[in-house]
């Protein structure tokens, strides 16, 4: 019998659903495509597959995510713009330690995920909250208190949000409104961190195009997880931004020493969405929830 207790992150009592979280129910992972796909991953790549891999993440992933991307949202990252990471909390975490300073103001939604401010308040930062409504972050209130900063020389590391189906409101942020923030992002020249973890798990309408679609290039760094949409026990994700940040982001001391993130598990990602398997998954997971 296994002892889950040695294994889980989280512990649920029998019979009941836990909403609190967003960990998805055991039954529904997708065990037996993710076996097939590793042994075809095996076969086709045997030792290359478990040995260190390239900083930016293995290319087979990194082209499927493109194509993904592509005809999900009509647009897609370039070679460059993209990279393999081990989930969005490895990415925040990562993006913060580069691009934020000691004493930096960074701006996050009043409420937010509870588990982003965990890995921002490790940083010697300056964290301050901005309220949301129905319609997302309240862009004028962010506007003044970029203007504070300015005004009194405080550096602003950047912006994080999570546009796409909240967490842990649930909103999406409305058109007007990211149209919006997309002035004062590029007008201040500000950096967003778009957490866009459930994007794949709308209900009855498709989500808006993400900001870093929207809004110039260079100004986005958007965070892309496969935990929801698949398996969180991957742990793979992906980050886009313009082509200057991920090569700092990919050059890291983390990453040259250790090799790309989900080496193994990104080569059986690969295979899944090649093979279709990962587009049907994702439209059970709907169905399912």
């Amino acid at each position: 019998m296994i002892d889950y207790a040695n294994i889980l992150q989280l512990q649920l009592q029998p019979g009941v659903i836990d909403l609190a979280w967003g960990h998805p129910d055991m039954k529904v992972l997708p065990v037996d495509a993710i076996r097939q796909a590793s042994d075809r991953a095996l076969s086709r790549y045997a030792g290359a597959m478990l040995t260190y891999g390239i900083d930016r993440g293995v290319m087979p992933l990194r082209q499927a995510i493109q194509q993904w991307l592509l005809t999900q949202e009509g647009a897609t990252p370039n070679d460059d713009e993209l990279m393999i990471s081990a989930g969005n909390s490895h990415s925040l975490a990562l993006v913060g330690a580069l691009y934020a300073q000691p004493g930096d103001v960074v701006f996050v939604e009043n409420p937010t995920y509870h588990l982003a401010l965990r890995i921002l308040r490790d940083m010697p930062i300056d964290i301050r909250p901005i309220p949301c409504d129905r319609e997302g972050i309240i862009v004028e209130e962010l506007s003044a208190q970029v203007r504070a900063c300015q005004s009194s020389n405080q550096r602003i590391a950047f912006i994080y949000t999570i546009p796409t189906c909240q967490n842990p409101t649930g909103v999406s942020m409305s058109l007007s409104r990211r149209i919006t923030l997309k002035q004062l992002v590029e007008s201040a020249h500000l950096l967003v961190v778009e957490d866009d973890v459930y994007r794949e798990l709308w209900f009855n309408t498709p989500p808006l195009p993400s900001l870093w679609h929207s809004i110039a290039r260079g100004h986005v760094i958007r965070l892309g997880s496969f935990a929801k949409s698949l398996a969180p026990g991957l742990r793979i994700g992906f980050i886009a931004a313009s082509a200057p940040i991920i090569n700092r982001l990919a050059g890291c001391g983390l990453l040259d020493s250790g090799g790309g993130m989900a080496h193994y598990p990104g080569l059986i990602l690969a295979e899944l969405i090649q093979s279709g398997e990962y587009a049907s998954i994702v439209a059970s997971y709907r169905a399912e929830y």
